[in-house]
């Protein structure tokens, strides 16, 4: 069975900063994580202007973090907590990630500037080494496409709609994804990579170009799928939903690597849906109606039980809110 609940809105407006501002509540209070006690993480940000324009130096300020227990809707004020790993601040047109002695800035002309690797957490001697070796001969665009595997070696690079470069120490050629099939090419999605839990698979979503399409969008003529693959590219699967032109886009794995959820469109022009299917592509559940949208960011919790999303009816505006998915055993 599979319970679907609403989070408490009107208990965040109070707590809001922004409150007084014609912005409506889901879309300040953004859902980032869990907590140890099973409490949904929201944070609340601001979008900072410098220089005038949102094109050269653009952020987000995190100006309020709140923990929501999905079972009563409490609310209450978190100061202490905070992300695995590095801080992520994302910009419209730039992206920070800031860490001890690590700063990327990216989206230039030029591809990125690394201004120093130093020590990064999670990430090897070894990684680092490699990493900044690629850095020079590809450029990127978001610096969370780099993902470091906990084997201290591997290092995964994700060129958004172009490839997947998985990198070793020693190998003269990375291994590269999605792999072309049939002369037919294709290319991985902006959506970002994710490791498997354990860290020895990746999911990305592929596009499958139509050659004999003008569009330059590709959206209605190109078939995309979810694929999974081992960090040597010799096991690959395919997560795929019966309509073949749906964009796959978030996905998450639950902790122990069973499932994947993933947001795609049922049918050319409907809502958004959310999808859970297991991580070996059988068993694909929609788990929102027909009526009902869904959007990510997608966060399960500690013991795979909850999904947060964000969600809502089209045409019922008080209906879009944070939405917890509980799979009832």
């Amino acid at each position: 069975m599979i319970d679907r609940r609403k989070l408490p809105l009107d208990q965040l407006r109070p707590l809001s900063s922004m409150a007084d501002e014609d912005v409506p509540t889901y879309a300040l209070f953004e859902p980032v994580g869990w907590t140890e006690q099973g409490e949904v993480v929201l944070q609340e940000r601001r979008l900072i202007e410098r220089d005038g324009t949102y094109f050269s130096d653009t952020l987000y300020q995190v100006i309020n973090t709140v923990a929501v227990l999905p079972d009563t809707g409490a609310v209450k004020p978190l100061s202490d907590w905070s992300p695995p790993g590095p801080a992520v601040v994302h910009g419209f047109m730039d992206s920070v990630i800031k860490g001890p002695l690590w700063v990327i800035h990216g989206y230039n002309n030029e591809g990125i500037t690394v201004l120093d690797w130093g020590s990064i957490p999670g990430w090897s001697s070894t990684q680092q080494k490699l990493a900044a070796k690629w850095a020079a001969k590809k450029p990127i665009t978001y610096p969370q496409d780099w993902l470091a595997a906990p084997d201290g070696e591997t290092v995964i690079l994700q060129i958004r709609k172009e490839k997947i470069y998985i990198l070793k120490p020693g190998y003269g050629q990375p291994i590269i994804l999605p792999q072309n099939k049939e002369g037919v090419s294709a290319f991985v999605t902006a959506v970002t990579a994710q490791l498997s839990p354990d860290g020895q698979r990746i999911v990305y979503g592929v596009r499958f170009e139509n050659p004999d399409s003008n569009d330059s969008y590709g959206r209605e003529t190109d078939t995309y799928e979810i694929q999974t693959s081992s960090l040597n590219g010799n096991s690959i699967t395919s997560i795929k939903l019966d309509y073949e032109y749906s964009y796959p886009r978030e996905w998450a794995w639950s902790p122990n690597g069973e499932y994947i959820a993933f947001i795609a469109q049922p049918e050319n022009h409907s809502p958004l849906h959310l999808y859970v299917a297991k991580s070996d592509g059988s068993s694909i559940i929609d788990l929102v109606s027909d009526d009902f949208w869904a959007a990510g960011p997608l966060y399960w919790s500690k013991d795979g039980g909850k999904l947060i999303y964000i969600g809502g009816n089209p045409d019922k505006q008080d209906s879009v809110g944070y939405w917890i998915i509980s799979f009832l055993k």
